[in-house]
């Protein structure tokens, strides 16, 4: 029933859906968050590494900060608790804010954008404990304000670029860099 639940809610509805991949230190991703439509997340500490506590697998897609996360405890009270569990939501945050700016976006590009804009962490690419790596909202909402109508003419050994900026009040400016040598990035403008 949770299964077809999820299909519907992915393939009918368009969700975006994502799910904590579970605590148990090292051990297989859990269910829901095993579902082809789930997007499973684990959790970083606050150093930027794996949480011993969270689970990994090949289902992984993403991680998040999941250590000492500030938020209501029980009796009214606040404090910080640990867990996968605090990890997701800020992956489902991050697909909120890409669709505030472009509600046109489907799942599938949702997940993708999160997936290919989140910072690269222990071996490079893909891995069974960060997915893809850690979440970069900034970044992820950076592919989503990109400028329209890009230009770019090149004549006698220079180049002008042209573009039409997004409507976004969230863009502030562009920045222009250069790639130098196949290998490195350098910024030379800012509009």
């Amino acid at each position: 029933a949770i299964d077809a639940a999820l299909a519907t809610a992915y393939n009918t509805y368009g969700c975006f859906i994502d799910c904590a991949a579970g605590n148990d230190y090292y051990g297989p991703v859990t269910y829901p968050a095993t579902n082809q439509y789930v997007v499973a997340v684990s959790a970083t500490n606050q150093s930027d590494a794996f949480a011993s506590f969270s689970n990994t697998g090949p289902q992984i897609s993403v991680s998040a900060p999941g250590v000492s996360i500030y938020s209501t405890q029980l009796n009214n009270t606040y404090g910080t608790s640990s867990g996968t569990s605090f990890s997701a939501p800020i992956v489902a945050g991050i697909a909120s804010l890409l669709y505030s700016v472009n509600s046109g976006l489907t799942n599938a590009q949702v997940k993708s954008i999160i997936e290919l804009t989140a910072d690269d962490k222990g071996p490079v690419g893909f891995d069974t404990l960060y997915g893809y790596g850690r979440v970069n909202a900034y970044r992820a909402l950076q592919t989503v304000i990109a400028p329209t109508n890009f230009q770019n003419n090149a004549s006698s050994g220079s180049t002008q670029l042209s573009w039409s900026a997004h409507p976004s009040l969230l863009l502030q400016y562009y920045e222009v860099w250069r790639r130098v040598n196949n290998w490195s990035w350098v910024l030379i403008a800012t509009t």
